[in-house]
């Protein structure tokens, strides 16, 4: 049998708290073991005013500290590129919050962060328009949060590619969230896939609008707005729509799309012609409040419908958590809890995306 679905903003409200904070933990012990044999690159105040300064170890190309950039920062930009001119290494934290900075590109130098008990923020920055972190390579973490810069048009951390959970976290991914950043910001379709292909990467938290991607011929990315079909596509973007008369031998190749799996109003019976299907990952910026935009999979109006199964997908994302919707579909279909849970199981959905049958969901 089906209950009605209940939507608990728990989870979310849980995610969009400061996760990069513990709370209840000195991080003192934790620095001077990973500077044990460089006790004299320890930048223990962490905050960075002109007050501080005089402390912080500047010959050091490897810094234990919980750096904290905030609205008492009374350095320039061109103050803080001197600074950090030697740094490469930051073990410990990273805070730019509150600041009128346009930019971090003064620890362009840095090419790795590794975390203690505290993650990295930047948020709430109502000026900045890029990160700019250009050499930033590496970061063994829990989380980055990247928000509430509301001018930010990218983040320009290009060489960002290798995630790492650190060993005080209890997390089981790694959480980049970006959200409430400014409505110019978009993320790169390269950059989503490559996070995506990361198994223990957490893509949910990408509130964010896909950038205009760039074609290449010889890339298998095609545009469904652009293509009049998708045949030898691996790759592609947009939301895809499939209706009574679409050539779903076609499809064969498609490997992830780039937005939305719709399916209308055909005749099918069995859909299972997606082979190759792995990634469905659907962005949009959420509205506060709206978690009904942006389903990554719609099945609707299919009389016929008795089974449906896409056999290797691996990985869905959605801007909302009634991201899976079957509408209208064969009454039998629609209303036998197998079927329900077995769609669960076929899709491969683990998180909280649970499949919504007019409305309803599987009953435990």
């Amino acid at each position: 049998m089906f209950v009605i679905k209940l939507f608990v903003f728990c989870f979310l409200v849980k995610k969009f708290q400061f996760q990069y904070k513990y709370d209840d933990y000195d991080s003192t012990n934790f620095l001077q073991e990973k500077c044990e044999f460089e006790p004299e690159c320890i930048f223990p105040m962490g905050f960075i005013t002109s007050a501080t300064v005089k402390y912080y170890p500047m010959n050091c190309s490897r810094v234990c500290a919980d750096i904290q950039i905030e609205q008492h920062c009374d350095l320039s930009v061109e103050q803080l590129t001197y600074l950090f001119r030697n740094l490469k290494h930051i073990v410990g934290s990273l805070s730019i919050t509150n600041t009128m900075f346009t930019t971090a590109k003064f620890l362009a130098g840095v090419e790795s962060i590794e975390c203690d008990y505290w993650d990295i923020a930047i948020m709430k920055n109502p000026r900045m328009v890029e990160v700019g972190m250009t050499s930033w390579s590496s970061v063994t973490c829990a989380y980055v949060v990247i928000a509430e810069n509301q001018q930010l048009k990218h983040t320009n951390l290009t060489n960002l590619k290798t995630f790492n959970l650190h060993e005080l976290s209890n997390a089981t991914k790694f959480d980049l969230q970006l959200y409430e950043l400014g409505p110019k910001f978009c993320i790169s379709v390269e950059d989503v896939e490559y996070y995506t292909y990361i198994d223990h990467f957490d893509v949910v938290t990408l509130y964010a609008n896909y950038c205009e991607p760039i074609y290449n011929p010889n890339d298998n990315l095609c545009n469904v707005k652009l293509r009049s079909t998708l045949e030898g596509c691996t790759r592609v973007f947009g939301d895809l729509a499939i209706g009574p008369y679409y050539d779903v031998a076609t499809l064969k190749s498609v490997e992830i799309i780039f937005g939305s799996l719709i399916i209308n109003g055909t005749n099918f019976e069995i859909i299972d012609f997606f082979l190759n299907l792995k990634y469905i990952i659907q962005l949009g910026i959420r509205e506060r409040g709206n978690v009904e935009n942006a389903p990554v999979i719609v099945v609707e109006n299919n009389k016929n419908l008795v089974d449906f199964s896409i056999p290797s997908l691996k990985k869905i994302r959605s801007s909302t958590m009634n991201a899976v919707v079957f509408k209208k579909n064969n009454e039998k279909f629609m209303a036998d809890p197998k079927i329900c849970f077995g769609i669960k199981m076929a899709l491969n959905i683990t998180h909280f995306y649970t499949p919504t049958f007019d409305g309803r969901v599987c009953s435990k």
